[in-house]
């Protein structure tokens, strides 16, 4: 399913507080079952540190993504993940690093950071609707 974004949805949701942009997350993978993150050349994933914890971060769509690459992650390109993907291979990753999860970052700035625990419950939750 190919979504096309306008710029002003673009700039309308990124200007959304934290939670609202993990509420709009969630509806749009759960529409799309797809997500985005961040890799490297050497295809390892992008990772932040919030508070002490290590996160991986994860946005809706490739476009939200692509505004991220800056600064330290100047060098890294975006990466799609199925709903099947994460839950077959990053949900495991996750849960061994004892990561959290950074949901759509904006500008640098931490995006709603979440256990992995609370993340699949929410995502389940907006799936059963679907």
């Amino acid at each position: 399913m190919s979504i096309i974004l306008t710029e002003k949805e673009i700039s309308s949701v990124a200007r959304l507080l934290p939670l609202d942009r993990y509420k709009y997350f969630l509806k749009r993978v759960a529409d799309t079952e797809r997500m985005y993150t961040l890799v490297n050349g050497d295809n390892e994933y992008a990772l932040s540190e919030v508070k002490g914890n290590y996160v991986f971060s994860l946005w809706p769509f490739r476009e939200y993504a692509l505004l991220s690459i800056v600064e330290e992650w100047d060098n890294y390109q975006v990466k799609e993940i199925t709903l099947d993907e994460f839950e077959n291979e990053v949900i495991e990753w996750i849960e061994q690093n004892n990561y959290l999860i950074n949901i759509f970052s904006v500008d640098s700035k931490a995006g709603f950071v979440v256990n992995l625990r609370e993340f699949v419950r929410d995502l389940s939750d907006e799936l059963k609707k679907y």
